[in-house]
């Protein structure tokens, strides 16, 4: 996660992220606290059954990740464009077994460098008019969609 202020969101993130088997949590050096008395209570203590790493510098982290160990890096984005993948045109299989997706600040999605250290950009495809969702709406539609189209093991 990349700059979530709001610990309500927090908490429904990880809840939602453990629905999906999501097993690490990344925040950016400037996200509120997983471990907030709201953020606890939201995530209905399944902040509990996730490790949660503070990054210093999260775009150098993901950069890490993505050349070192070879994991898909995702930014979930609100903006189209030719460098932006919608969620729905990604083929089943077409998600490696190692991947991470970076959920942005509530008001102002994700920071420039962090954008530029994902892999891909992706975006939730909205009816005409719908400019965006809330990010914990969002999660829970771009987590499943990615885990639906992940590639299946051996």
């Amino acid at each position: 996660m990349d700059n979530v202020c709001d610990t309500a969101n927090m908490g429904s993130i990880i809840r939602t992220s453990r629905a999906f088997d999501v097993n690490i949590i990344l925040l950016s050096n400037d996200c509120c606290d997983a471990w907030s008395r709201r953020a606890v209570r939201v995530s209905m203590g399944y902040v509990c059954q996730a490790t949660v790493f503070r990054c210093i510098c999260l775009s150098s982290t993901l950069d890490k990740l993505h050349r070192e160990f070879g994991m898909a890096t995702y930014a979930a984005v609100i903006d189209s464009g030719p460098q932006v993948m919608k969620l729905e045109n990604i083929e089943r299989g077409g998600v490696p077994r190692r991947w991470c997706c970076v959920l942005g600040n509530e008001g102002n999605g994700i920071c420039h460098d962090v954008r530029i250290a994902c892999s891909q950009c992706l975006c939730v495809g909205m009816a005409a008019g719908v400019d965006s969702l809330s990010v914990g709406v969002a999660a829970g539609i771009i987590l499943c969609g990615l885990k639906e189209r992940e590639e299946k093991s051996d």
